[in-house]
Order: structure tokens, then C-alpha cells, then sequence
């Protein structure tokens, strides 16, 4: 009896991806969860895991070569002596357990990944002519002023690598003047900016999003006083906690979506998928624009788990390390606090009903007791899916969000 594995679906719109390099041989021996692949989409590079046990009877397509989801890719044995049979036939694909979930892991956050392939158009090039090549190694030929045209790429299908760049960066010639950095967001009047794929990702998903899904705002304002307080405590006992307002907010959504369920679910044609794991999605800025992975299975950490997650799931994220499973945000979180903001409202990440967009922490006097008093003041607005959420449950949310970050105890002895 043999398994195929197919071309799983890791993004929301995703129809096809590209095959970029096998990390098995026909005859290599698998277990489940073993890696196996690493697949291409318009938004990332990412490695696969095998869903069965057994050995590699038959590999279906080659390196560079792209399939749809859902086509069979290779072939998996239980014994090599077998045959291997045709996957057009009726042998078995993704089994009940593991299809699942992929379908849980089918929301793509334009993220990279280690030396992920994109297109780059090139100066005096016809439009159709592009050079593949990793936004490291792009990032890296930048600062370096490395013309592209003079390299040519070892990785799968001719992409430059960034050991192809750093090869050309030995081979300069010490005269070479260096061709000085331009800011990544520098641009000139009147120019055009060729669109990068994690960017064109991002303009067809939002405005899906916005065309798609019926958006309601709701706002408020939560007094982070005490919440900083017991922080700045809890970080005097545990120097190495690292917990920041940013960790506090996580946990306090994390503890909402416990108590409301509703929120961390999808809209399908015709029910409401509640997720059985709280992914906590992290909006993270990287060089190309945004990605939204996720701190996976959220409602089984602690405060200062979480914390750590967040940090880790950061750095990884800039690094282009992510997991496949980090695709599978339920419920996101997008923090512009840093950035002195006073209120702004965050598009839904399909297919989640709902994400929190956080402001900055600011002083303003309100009324206590009928005094007025200095606080640490800081506003929230709560984006939902009007398909799901109702504006009375998307305040009830919103509430409990902040009453769990004014009572800042609550978060810790969870």
C-alpha cells in the first residue's frame, strides 16, 4: 500500500507552489514528521514535514518545477520491495489527521524564510526578464553595491544565494568604490517601485480583506498604571523575565479569547470554525513590508512563556527561520506602541474574525473619585468580522481585555 504526498495549502490564497529543493532521495527511509521539502509560494520558502512513515518510493516532481495543491508530489512506501502505485489511482493521500492539519496551517503571513526565492527586476531589463535571488542575498548586494547581472546563481534554478554574493564581495577588487546605502524607504518623485512579492502578497490579501469581510471598529481606552507597576515588580524578583507591555497585552488577549471562544474562529460558507488552539498572530515588521506569525497553542503558556515566545518568534522571524506551523495565527495582535502612536485601526488577516490594534502607553489626567489624577492611559481597537461577531460580543471582548490589564494580577496566575 503506499501514500502520496501532496502540495499542502500554506497561505490562504495559495493555488500552487514551486518545489525548490528535496531534503530526501527515492529510497530514503521517513518517519512522521521528518522533513522532507522545501516548498515555494509567492510569500515564502518553507519546509515540509512527512504525514507517514515509511520510505520514498517515487519523488513525482523535480527541483524548480511547480505543482497545484492538492497534486501529488511523491510517493511513500511501507516496504520498498512494493510497487508503487499510480497517484492517479485510488491509494491514499493526506490522511483525515494530517489534512486537518494543513488546513489549520493554511493561513500564509508573507513571511520569509531562510533564502526564500523572490523576483527582483533588473535595470535595462525587458519587464519579462527578472533574477532570482533571496532577500538575504538581495539585502546584502545592496549594501555591498553588487551588480546582479555579473553573478550567477548556484541555488535551485539559477536563484542567487547569499553565498554567491559574498563570493563576488572576495573577488572585488580593493579600488572598487563602494556605492553608498540608500534607506530601504528612500524614494524619488515621479519613481516607480517595482513591487516585491512579500509586497504584492500583502496588497492582494488586504485588500481581499477589506473587500471582503464587513469591518467594525470597536474602541477603548484601558488604564495601564497598575499593570506597569506590578512589571516593573515582578521585573526587580525576576531579572531575566523580559516581560514588556507588549507581553502583558498578549496574555490578557490570550485569557479573552479563553473566555470568548467566538473570536478565535473563522467564517466558512456555511458554519463558524472555532479553533481548538489559541495562535496568537504577532504583527512584525521586517525589511519588505509585514508578517503576522503566530505563538502556536497561546492558551497553554504562561505570562512569562508568552513573553518568550513573542521575543523568539521575533528574532526568528528576521532571521527568516519560521516554522510551517507558525502559519496558523487564529487571532492577531498589532502594536504600533513603540512608535508613539495615539490610535489607528488594523485590517483582518483572513481567515481570523478578529485582531487588537494596541497604541502607546501615555500619561493624561482622568477623573478618579472626582479628582483628577495623572494616568498611564493606553487605547485599543478591536477589528471583527461582521459575519461572526456582533457589536455587543466585540465589546464584551473588548472589555475583558481591559479588565484583565487593569487588574494586572490576573495575568500572572493564570
Amino acid at each position: 500500500m503506499s501514500d502520496n504526498i501532496v502540495m499542502p495549502q500554506m497561505g490562504y490564497d495559495m493555488k500552487e507552489g514551486t518545489l525548490v529543493r528535496w531534503l530526501v532521495k527515492e529510497g530514503s527511509s521517513l518517519k512522521r514528521g521528518d522533513p522532507i521539502a522545501e516548498i515555494e509560494t509567492d510569500k515564502a520558502v518553507v519546509e515540509i514535514e512527512s504525514y507517514f512513515t515509511g520510505f520514498i518510493g517515487k519523488i513525482l516532481i523535480n527541483e524548480g518545477e511547480s505543482a497545484e495543491v492538492g497534486s501529488s508530489i511523491a510517493v511513500v512506501v511501507k516496504d520498498m520491495n512494493e510497487s508503487v502505485s499510480d497517484p492517479s489511482s485510488g491509494t491514499n493521500t493526506i490522511s483525515e489527521e494530517s489534512s486537518s492539519k494543513v488546513n489549520e496551517k493554511n493561513t500564509a503571513k508573507n513571511i520569509p524564510v531562510d533564502q526564500p526565492p523572490v523576483d527582483i527586476p533588473v535595470v535595462d531589463q525587458s519587464p519579462s526578464e527578472k533574477i532570482k535571488i533571496s532577500p538575504v542575498a538581495e539585502k546584502l548586494a545592496i549594501e555591498q553595491g553588487i551588480d546582479l547581472n555579473k553573478i550567477n546563481g548556484t541555488g535551485p534554478g539559477g536563484r542567487i544565494t547569499k553565498a554567491d554574493i559574498e563570493a563576488q564581495v572576495s573577488n572585488n577588487k580593493p579600488t572598487e568604490q563602494p556605492v553608498a546605502k540608500t534607506p530601504p524607504q528612500t524614494v524619488l518623485p515621479g519613481e516607480n517601485i517595482p513591487l516585491s512579492t512579500t509586497r504584492s502578497a500583502i496588497a492582494r490579501i488586504t485588500a481581499q480583506s477589506k473587500n471582503g469581510i464587513p469591518h467594525f471598529y470597536v474602541s477603548m481606552s484601558i488604564d495601564m498604571t497598575d499593570a506597569l507597576v506590578m512589571r516593573q515588580q515582578y521585573g526587580k524578583l525576576y531579572p531575566n523575565s523580559g516581560i514588556t507591555v507588549n507581553s502583558l497585552v498578549l496574555m490578557a488577549v490570550k485569557l479573552a479569547l479563553i473566555d470568548y471562544p467566538i473570536f478565535n474562529s473563522s467564517f466558512r460558507e456555511d458554519h463558524i470554525e472555532v479553533k481548538p488552539d489559541i495562535n496568537l498572530g504577532i504583527a512584525i515588521s521586517v525589511d519588505d513590508g509585514l508578517i503576522v506569525p503566530a505563538i502556536t497553542q497561546a492558551q497553554d503558556l504562561s505570562i512569562i512563556e508568552i513573553s518568550s515566545a513573542a521575543r523568539d518568534l521575533a528574532k526568528r522571524a528576521k532571521e527568516g527561520k519560521l516554522r510551517q506551523e507558525e502559519y496558523s495565527g487564529t487571532f492577531s495582535v498589532s502594536n504600533l506602541g513603540m512608535f508613539a502612536v495615539d490610535d489607528f485601526n488594523a485590517i483582518i488577516l483572513p481567515p481570523q474574525v478578529g485582531v487588537l490594534a494596541v497604541s502607546s502607553v501615555i500619561k493624561r489626567p482622568v477623573v478618579i473619585d472626582d479628582k483628577i489624577v495623572i494616568r498611564e492611559i493606553m487605547n485599543v481597537q478591536l477589528s471583527s468580522d461582521h459575519r461572526v461577531i456582533d457589536g455587543v460580543d466585540a465589546a464584551k471582548f473588548a472589555k475583558q481585555i481591559k479588565d484583565y490589564l487593569e487588574m494586572p494580577i490576573s495575568l500572572f496566575v493564570s
